[in-house]
């Protein structure tokens, strides 16, 4: 179970494996805010961690004390991170634009530890479940909805899909874009919805798209296990990603880089799953590769020259953000 911690036992990164390349057009400071960034959205730095003091990170990477301190200065004023005096540098638990939300979230995490010490009282979560049920009537999770708001159709399927099998509720799908010029079935499903979701890199447009709506905005970050995995066999041979959105495959390569800064394209290869020739050819290449939950039976049907072992994972959203978005949903 995932708890809240005092300043005191507060889990510490103290090596985050920020590297820095000083041969790039790219500024230190921007260098360091997109690795910290990348490393919160995949839950390699999760919220409410210490990082490195500014001496301690700016002696690791050699670089000025002032380049670390305005890094960190820049991510707390972008709502990354919290500097706390006589405590450091902290990472910024979830943001969500409601405050009524966090109280739910520590219900939400009593329940989990309620099962446990159910478990040990010889109760399932099935029979703890059921006896709740006897003791008051569930909401009718068939009316609740949430909005599932993201730049690519992939990813926000993807996202849906998972938050709808996983809460048995309705999960709608609304693109960025869709948010400056909505439809009257967009303006529908906003309205009707009891809150809308997104990854932190949108989390501010929505947010601004969405204050009329008076309702939480929550963010979706993925689960760090299924992505460590990935990351850890790509920095020994290739891997390939399979999906049949550009936009998603190139934006899940950039951020990769970004949390394992020694990755290269040549060791992401990406390829359209609805292009069965850049497919076979991606294949020649590699013998692992991550398929997009929504193109598995798919990639069993190409004629590929070469065998490749199919990554899959159960969860891809994390569970502290089904945590938030559940806590939302029951928000009365």
């Amino acid at each position: 179970m995932s708890v809240t911690t005092s300043a005191e036992t507060r889990p510490t990164h103290r090596d985050i494996g920020l590297s820095i390349d000083r041969n790039s057009k790219i500024s230190l400071t921007r260098q360091l805010k997109q690795q910290i960034i990348s490393k919160i959205y995949f839950g390699i730095i999760r919220g409410s961690s210490k990082l490195p003091s500014v001496r301690e990170l700016s002696g690791r990477l050699k670089v000025n004390p002032k380049t670390i301190r305005k890094t960190y200065h820049e991510l707390q004023n972008d709502g990354y991170l919290i500097i706390k005096p006589r405590v450091g540098v902290v990472v910024k638990a979830p943001v969500i634009n409601s405050d009524r939300l966090d109280t739910h979230v520590k219900r939400i995490k009593f329940v989990r530890q309620n099962i446990l010490e159910a478990s040990a009282l010889g109760l399932s979560p099935q029979q703890l479940v059921t006896l709740i049920q006897k003791l008051d009537n569930p909401p009718d999770r068939k009316q609740l909805s949430v909005v599932v708001i993201e730049c690519n159709r992939e990813q926000n399927q993807w996202f849906a899909n998972q938050i709808t099998s996983t809460l048995n509720i309705t999960a709608h799908e609304v693109l960025l874009e869709e948010l400056a010029h909505p439809t009257d079935d967009v303006k529908d499903r906003l309205m009707k919805a009891q809150c809308f979701a997104t990854t932190h890199f949108h989390w501010n447009t929505v947010c601004e798209y969405t204050k009329r709506n008076n309702k939480p905005v929550l963010q979706l970050r993925l689960a760090p296990q299924a992505f460590k995995t990935i990351v850890d066999i790509a920095k020994v041979e290739p891997v390939g990603f399979f999906a049949s959105d550009i936009k998603f495959l190139q934006g899940m390569q950039r951020a990769l880089m970004t949390v394992a800064p020694k990755l290269r394209e040549e060791h992401l290869l990406t390829a359209d799953i609805n292009n069965p020739k850049q497919v076979r050819s991606v294949t020649a290449q590699i013998n692992t590769a991550f398929v997009s939950p929504l193109c598995v039976d798919q990639i069993s049907d190409l004629d590929a020259k070469v065998q490749v072992q199919t990554l899959t994972f159960k969860r891809m959203i994390a569970l502290e953000s089904m945590d938030t978005l559940q806590a939302a949903l029951l928000m009365e």
